[in-house]
C-alpha cells in the first residue's frame, strides 16, 4: 500500500479530480466531504497527510484542523482552497504545513504530496 492521503472537499468534482491525480501517481487516496467526515475516517483508514478545503458544510477546515490537533499523534494538513483568508489560528496549529490556492494542476498537487512522502518518518499509528 502506498502513502496514504485523505482529501478533504465538499466540491465532488475536486474529490473525483484529485483522487485520479494522486491515485495515478501511486498514492493511496481516502475523500471525504466535511471535516466531520474527515475526521472519523482519519481513525478508521490511517492517512499520514490531509488535503483539506477550508469552507466546508457540517466542519470547516479549520475546525477539522483543531480536531486533528486533539489526536496523541502529528498529521500534516495541507489547505488547497480558493478561499484566500487563512485565519491566524491555523498557523498556531503544529498539524498545519502549508496553504495553497486552488486551483492546483496535476504536477502540482503530486509534488505537494510527494514532498510530504519523502518527509514521513514517523511509525504507522494505530486507531
Amino acid at each position: 500500500m502506498g502513502f496514504k492521503v485523505l482529501v478533504v472537499d465538499d466540491e465532488k468534482d475536486i474529490l473525483v479530480l484529485y483522487k485520479l491525480f494522486l491515485t495515478r501517481a501511486g498514492f493511496t487516496v481516502v475523500t471525504a466531504e466535511n471535516g466531520l467526515e474527515a475526521f472519523e475516517k482519519i481513525s478508521t483508514e490511517s492517512p499520514q497527510l490531509v488535503l483539506s478545503d477550508i469552507r466546508m458544510p457540517i466542519a470547516d477546515g479549520l475546525e477539522l484542523l483543531k480536531m486533528i490537533d486533539t489526536l496523541p499523534y502529528s498529521l500534516p494538513v495541507v489547505f488547497i482552497s480558493g478561499y484566500a483568508g487563512l485565519q491566524r489560528e491555523a498557523y498556531q496549529s503544529a498539524n498545519f504545513k502549508a496553504f495553497y490556492q486552488k486551483p492546483l494542476k496535476n504536477k502540482e498537487l503530486c509534488d505537494i504530496v510527494r514532498s510530504f512522502e519523502s518527509l514521513d518518518q514517523s511509525p504507522q499509528h494505530s486507531p
